[in-house]
């Protein structure tokens, strides 16, 4: 999903969704009712499945209507220099949660609460 969306931004500008209508919201939720199935075996509690799931499950179920009505504003958001630095700086810190998690878990320390305290930090950057 992600890939798909980071192409469809670098290959078309990020006034994607206003120009290309509901295929860009459809093409995502296909991709999410796949990862959906493709996921549906895991029993365990999963941060990753579950975050995916409240992104693309509320955009591409009860969210639908209202991410439509709101494409045009989203894509203006888009394109601000200031978003875009948040973004990258965001997914940045987010990048290197994961990387320390991988790396506790190869060290077989399986540190949760350290991956958890840097996606907090992550994302409190990101939303101040």
């Amino acid at each position: 999903m992600l890939d798909y969306a980071a192409k469809l931004q670098a290959d078309t500008g990020a006034m994607q969704f206003p120009l290309q209508g509901g295929e860009v919201f459809k093409k995502l939720c296909s991709i999410f009712a796949d990862f959906k199935t493709c996921v549906s075996h895991i029993t365990c509690d999963s941060l990753s499945v579950d975050a995916v799931d409240a992104s693309y499950g509320y955009m591409c179920g009860a969210g639908q209507p209202l991410f439509e009505q709101h494409a045009a504003c989203f894509a203006r958001v888009e394109v601000e220099k200031s978003y875009i630095s948040c973004k990258s700086a965001a997914t940045q810190a987010i990048t290197e949660a994961q990387e320390t998690k991988v790396s506790s878990w190869r060290l077989q320390s399986g540190s949760t609460e350290a991956y958890l305290a840097e996606m907090c930090r992550a994302m409190d950057g990101y939303l101040r």
